[in-house]
């Protein structure tokens, strides 16, 4: 169904385009207001599209399986950056096991390119806790911005320690797109 919407989006677009073009519009401001419109559209569909891809993946064993770690880096519709370790693809039962009594958290070392590594405890939640959530988001993506990598330690399941060594060097415009919307102060 989206990739219809979006077809018929950029068809819609690519006409409005010709016939401004060419003159043929009734009225320039409401063949403007038009194309506009759709323009946004578009617009609206890609942020949408670029939240539900993960920022970044790794395939990780799990004792005698493997599930997909996903990091993301997003902004909110209200304009809240969320950083985001999801784990898909896991055996029944809790992915992240607390090690703490209350809120559910557990504990997540980032370690961007070759600085020391930070040591936090992520809250944790979602059906089965298969999401866990920065609690100084900014901050991790502050310290993303021009890096190269970035190494994720977690324990799922209340297992082995396991780590997840990410590609960000091609990251820098989703970056920037996540910290202009969520309006990053300097």
């Amino acid at each position: 169904m989206e990739d219809a919407m979006r077809i018929a989006l950029q068809v819609a677009a690519i006409g409005l385009l010709i016939l401004g073009a060419l003159g043929c519009s009734e009225s320039t401001e409401s063949g403007e207001a038009a194309q506009r419109g759709v323009l946004a559209a578009l617009d609206s569909l890609n942020r949408a599209e670029k939240a539900e891809r993960p920022f970044e993946s790794a395939i990780v064993a799990v004792g005698n399986s493997t599930v997909e770690a996903s990091f993301n880096l997003e902004c909110t519709d209200r304009a809240e950056t969320l950083a985001t370790l999801l784990l898909l693809g896991a055996d029944a039962g809790k992915a992240f096991v607390s090690t703490a009594a209350s809120p559910v958290t557990t504990r997540v070392i980032t370690q961007v390119d070759s600085s020391a590594p930070v040591d936090e405890r992520w809250l944790v939640g979602g059906v089965g806790d298969v999401v866990a959530y920065s609690p100084a988001p900014v901050t991790l993506g502050r310290r993303m911005q021009g890096a190269k990598r970035v190494r994720i330690s977690f324990w799922p399941y209340g297992g082995d320690s396991t780590m997840i060594d990410l590609d960000v060097s091609s990251a820098a415009v989703r970056l920037y797109g996540v910290a202009r919307d969520c309006r990053w102060p300097e």
